[in-house]
């Protein structure tokens, strides 16, 4: 399941358009938040080389990408299926719910229930003492119950369906399946949200000579980064959102 981190909430609001600087210094405050690597020298100053965590997780390319397609896909499929099931067994439950109940408020009072619930009382052996009669009924309801379960069947029980550990498991399964740790998948889901959120021609101008900080002139997409994005977008996007990420309308 996709964790919304601190990170990942600046996304949501700088992809909102909900602070009001350039495309690039947006997606700079981004990426650099999620590595903990913004510069803290003067803006104009020239920034050394990152040696931040999330530059471990290494570039993208053609082959990373389709790595994490196939990440997201396998993560997908696990929670649509776990969904699946929970929506079958809620909705046989409450099928069967008032159906079973009609038949036992039938059979209730009736003919088989008066036969079965004194059953034993009469002739030589009849119970004689207190806890003999409570023997007695307590065998004559559960045959009654038993016979009530095959004559009208059972309401499944109610099942707990909490998605957590599921969804992390899927999550964690997605990230194997693509190869790379949990931190660099969910590191490699905020660029590809940054980058496909931008409009179609600043996708090709980065795919063309690539995307950097205004100030500090930093890559945030080198131009092989963003022609191997531009390429997928429309793929990337709603395998993201079949992932769970809470970033993608």
């Amino acid at each position: 399941m996709r964790i919304v981190t601190g990170a990942a909430l600046v996304v949501a609001a700088l992809l909102a358009g909900a602070v009001p600087r350039p495309v690039e210094s947006q997606i700079g405050g981004l990426i650099k938040k999620k590595a903990g690597d913004i510069a803290k020298g003067e803006a104009d100053k020239k920034t050394e080389a990152s040696t931040s965590k999330a530059d471990s997780c290494g570039p993208i390319t053609p082959q990373r990408v389709q790595d994490f397609l196939r990440g997201l896909q396998a993560e997908g499929s696990a929670r649509a299926e776990f969904d699946s099931r929970v929506a079958r067994e809620d909705a046989a439950r409450a099928e069967a719910e008032p159906r079973v109940k009609a038949c036992q408020d039938a059979e209730n009072g009736g003919a088989t229930f008066q036969k079965m619930m004194t059953e034993g009382f009469t002739g030589a052996n009849a119970p004689s003492t207190a806890a003999a009669v409570q023997a007695q009924m307590d065998k004559n309801k559960a045959k009654y119950e038993e016979y009530l379960d095959k004559k009208c069947g059972k309401v499944p029980p109610a099942v707990s369906h909490d998605p957590g550990d599921t969804y992390r498991k899927a999550h964690a399964n997605g990230a194997k399946e693509a190869g790379m740790s949990e931190y660099c998948y969910d590191v490699l889901a905020d660029r590809v949200i940054a980058f496909c959120k931008l409009p179609k021609d600043q996708q090709k101008s980065a795919a063309d000579k690539g995307l950097r900080v205004e100030k500090t002139h930093e890559w945030l997409y080198t131009a092989d980064e963003a022609k191997a994005l531009q390429a997928h977008c429309d793929e990337l996007l709603p395998a993201l959102k079949k992932s769970g990420n809470t970033l993608v309308p």
